[in-house]
């Protein structure tokens, strides 16, 4: 029955294969030397397939399974040694579903060893993963992740509202005094232990709080996590989430499979949709906001919380050189170019080692500034096309009545005339020819709205940088083949 749905979601473009799910060290170790490593500023390695929680929008759970299948640990450290091989230095990231998915074999045999292999060599590399907020709660874990190189953890967080997060099965994110609180000491202990925390954030559950946005604007300042990964709730196929809305009728569309940086619902959610896209927006608009001082706020702050190298010792790569140069001619330029300078001098100041770092926060944030700028300005033009459509339909809509009245009128005094009575066919005649010569100014008003309207398409379109116009191409042609379709009927009347 699920082969069916797969071949029918993917429209028959799909084969299935049955049986159990497939040991991960059945597969081959990656031919790592046939990269040009020169290109990669991360590579990436895989321990564990699979996730014990049972989230109500994850599909990595239906999908992969809730029992984590391993790779050994020999087999994970030969992979990491081919990487080692090419010459490739630097991040690393393990891309388990949730790394502590089996926590025991994780804390007993995989730490240890693979701390002793960073030891044994120099440390070429710093590792980065997914796991849940649990491993907070776990101090040993913390200390052995930290000794083996992991300076970074992506942690689905979801929201600070407590209802949302058990209306989608996330109880072990809340607390039983207080679930802020509870996520903000989670992620501190992390912070202190030497790791950033970055995170999923959902909006759009059907429990969220008017001042949703708020919440999330203050947790995520608070918390220090620079790189908040905010997104509108999706409906994945093969998620218990995407069943629930079926049977409801609230499903609308297919997932683009985007939910950070996109205005796409495809379900009706409970909040007005417009309403949960404004929040939307104003969230991302405060935490990546045009002078980015937020976002720099919080990264410093983070960096001191994770007393950034006193671990992780390496050499300056040349191609952080690189990097930092460029940084200065992309960065340097824009509205948050002084910002960005401030908060390099001040990781000087506080702690010259973490300046590499500093210079590749700045990066990431140039980055988020840019998709962020770019997804609300096309969300905007988007907008505009669809209130400029919706305002043509009402002004066509109303001429076509206009002239259903007007052959109402023609038709009425044609009948009285054939019945003799002159002076009420007299009276048609006048009104049909008021009616006609009103008709003729309404519809060079209909026509010179239909052309203002493509202007101003146009006007919006040559405000967007390429990427962002790029996104809206589409969207901007289907709305000008709704605006001719839409003034069809109206072209047979036209009267030059």
């Amino acid at each position: 029955a699920k082969g069916e749905r797969i071949k029918k979601f993917f429209k028959g473009d799909a084969h299935i294969v049955t049986g159990p799910r497939a040991a991960l060290s059945d597969t081959a170790i990656p031919r790592f030397n046939l990269l040009d490593i020169k290109k990669y500023v991360s590579m990436a390695v895989q321990f564990s397939r699979g996730c014990p929680n049972q989230c109500e929008f994850c599909d990595i759970w239906t999908q992969s399974g809730i029992v984590p299948r391993l790779k050994s640990v020999e087999r994970l450290l030969a992979e990491l040694q081919a990487i080692h091989d090419t010459g490739y230095r630097g991040s690393v990231f393990v891309v388990d579903d949730n790394f502590i998915g089996n926590r025991g074999v994780v804390k007993r045999e995989l730490l240890p060893t693979l701390s002793k292999w960073q030891q044994e060599h120099r440390y070429p590399f710093s590792f980065y993963t997914e796991a849940t907020v649990l491993m907070a709660d776990d101090d040993e874990l913390l200390h052995k992740m930290r000794d083996a190189g992991f300076t970074m953890v992506f942690c689905g967080i979801e929201t600070p509202n407590e209802a949302s997060l058990l209306e989608v099965g996330k109880r072990i994110n809340t607390n039983k005094d207080s679930t802020v609180d509870g996520l903000l000491a989670r992620v501190r202990r992390i912070q202190a232990a030497g790791m950033e925390v970055s995170s999923g954030f959902i909006i759009g559950f059907d429990n969220d709080p008017q001042n949703i946005d708020d919440m999330m604007i203050d947790f995520i300042q608070r918390s220090n996590i620079p790189m908040a990964m905010l997104g509108l709730l999706t409906a994945l196929p093969e998620t218990k989430l995407y069943e629930r809305l079926e049977r409801e009728g609230r499903l609308k569309t297919a997932s683009v499979g985007n939910n950070t940086h996109a205005f796409d619902l495809n379900f009706a959610t409970k909040m007005p949709e417009e309403q949960v896209l404004v929040k939307y927006s104003r969230i991302l608009n405060t935490i990546y906001d045009p002078s980015m001082k937020n976002y720099f706020d919080r990264v410093d702050r983070m960096m001191d919380a994770t007393h950034w190298l006193e671990v992780v010792n390496r050499d300056v790569q040349s191609g952080e050189v690189k990097a930092f140069l460029k940084s200065f001619k992309a960065i340097v330029p824009t509205r948050y170019g002084w910002n960005y300078l401030k908060f390099l001098a001040t990781r000087l100041v506080k702690n010259y080692r973490t300046f590499p770092e500093a210079v590749a926060y700045g990066v990431k944030g140039h980055h988020l500034a840019r998709i962020t700028r770019s997804a609300v300005q096309t969300h905007k033009v988007v907008s505009y096309l669809d209130q400029q459509l919706a305002s043509l339909k009402t002004y066509v809509d109303g001429l076509l009545e206009s002239s259903h009245a007007r052959v109402q009128a023609v038709q009425g005094g044609y009948n009285a005339r054939v019945q003799g009575m002159q002076a009420s066919y007299q009276r048609g005649v006048q009104n049909a020819q008021d009616s006609f010569a009103l008709h003729k100014v309404n519809l060079k008003k209909a026509y010179a709205q239909k052309q203002a309207a493509l202007r101003g398409a146009r006007r919006q379109l040559r405000k967007l940088n390429d990427e962002s116009r790029q996104h809206v191409m589409d969207r901007y042609q289907k709305f000008v083949e709704d605006v001719q379709r839409l003034y069809q009927p109206l072209d047979s009347m036209r009267v030059a």
